[in-house]
Order: structure tokens, then sequence, then C-alpha cells
């Protein structure tokens, strides 16, 4: 049983899944493919964040396991997913599997990716600020700068994940055309689809799933390079 359920939040306009350490992967990347192969005019959205449902005392406790046992995590799930996605997709289009003349006839390569990386405690923390009011400003901010750092870091290669007293969640948008909505937003990056077809299942070679595989580009740069999904 998937219990595989799309949500609105936090992407309006985005067809999301949310990702969890028990997420069906399987049945996460059915769900995905159909979409992706139906409805060219919603992004699909795939993150780690909690449920928009989640409390604050749900959330401590999701971080604190997350600290404790870096397997409860659930960014290292949503690259395999995600990889899959981007082969299975690639595979079909490029085998001519496909029926459908719409991908056939404006997708070249796969789809487009966008990354966007940061951490449960700046995202708790911007939660209360919206409930609270300015109460909190000066916590926010510092909260915030650190969270700066963290994504600085990492983007940079300085550090290879981010720093393990923050807990780091991922969103990762695909789509089969631009996502306009996304471009020039400075913590989201954005990778082109790849001129050539992935491997697919029965093939000796490996599909990199780590995240240095990722390879995030700012949008902007000049030369940019090619479930149990919990309910809500």
């Amino acid at each position: 049983m998937t219990n595989v359920s799309p949500i609105n939040s936090p992407d309006d306009g985005f067809h999301c899944l949310r990702i969890t350490p028990n997420t069906k992967i399987s049945g996460c990347v059915s769900i995905a493919l159909t979409h992706l192969k139906k409805v060219d005019s919603i992004p699909l959205c795939l993150h780690t964040l909690p449920s928009s449902s989640a409390t604050a005392e749900s959330v401590e406790k999701t971080i604190a396991a997350s600290k404790r046992n870096p397997s409860n995590n659930s960014v290292g799930r949503l690259i395999s997913i995600v990889e899959i996605i981007k082969r299975e997709f690639e595979s079909e289009h490029f085998s001519g599997s496909t029926t459908d003349k719409s991908i056939t006839n404006t997708l070249k390569a796969g789809l487009h990716q966008y990354n966007q990386i940061g951490s449960l405690e700046s995202w708790q923390a911007e939660n209360e600020e919206m409930r609270l009011g300015d109460e909190l400003k000066d916590v926010i901010e510092k909260i915030s700068e650190r969270h700066d750092l963290i994504v600085k870091e990492f983007l940079n290669e300085e550090r290879k994940r981010p720093r393990r007293t923050h807990t780091p969640y991922m969103k990762i948008y695909l789509s089969r055309s631009p996502i306009s909505s996304l471009e020039g937003k400075s913590n989201i990056y954005h990778q082109q689809p790849t001129s050539t077809p992935r491997r697919g299942k029965g093939t000796s070679q490996p599909v990199d799933v780590s995240m240095d595989s990722i390879n995030p580009v700012p949008i902007n740069h000049a030369n940019t390079l090619s479930s149990e999904v919990a309910p809500v």
C-alpha cells in the first residue's frame, strides 16, 4: 500500500508529493510518471517537508529523529526516486514506446529539474514567524543568516552535506518544459534535460543517486548544464 496523496501545499500551482522514510519507491515513481506524461501544465514537486497539518511538536520529533539517525532523513530517498523517474521517462521517450504525440513533439531530451535545499529548523522558524508575528523577528533573522551560510557552503562544495546541527530538507521540481515561476530565484537551481538517454532496467550500469549527482547550477549562470508518500 503506497498511501500516496497529492497535496496543494507547500507549493500551490504544483502537483506535490511528500517523501518520507517509509515512502514506497515503486508506487511514488508510478504516480509521478503518470502525472508527467498526462499533465504538462502542472509541474511536479517532490519534497521532504513535514505535512501542512504537522504541529510544532511533531516537527521537533522529526528533527530529533533525523539527528539521532541520518537514515530517518528522507533526502536520499527523494534523490533516488527522482533519478528513477527521470531514467524511466527518458527511456520511454528515446525508445519510442510512448504513444503520446505531445511528448514526442515537445520533449527533446528529458525533464527539466529544479533543486531547492534548506533546513527544517529555518522552515519551522518561518512558519512560527507567520503564526506569531513580530515576536520572533530577531530570532528568525539569526536563524535565516545561519541557513544562508549552510546553503552557501553546500553549493560551493565546501562541505558535502549541510551541517549536522541542522536537518536538511529538499524540494525537486520536474517538468517537461521550463518553469517560469522558478526562474530567477536565488535559492533554486536548474538542471537542463540530459542530451542522451539513461540506461534502463537490466543494464549493468548503476544509476548515480548521490547528492553529488544532482550538481545544481544557478539558473542565471551563462552556461547551465544540461511513496509511502504521507497524506497531509
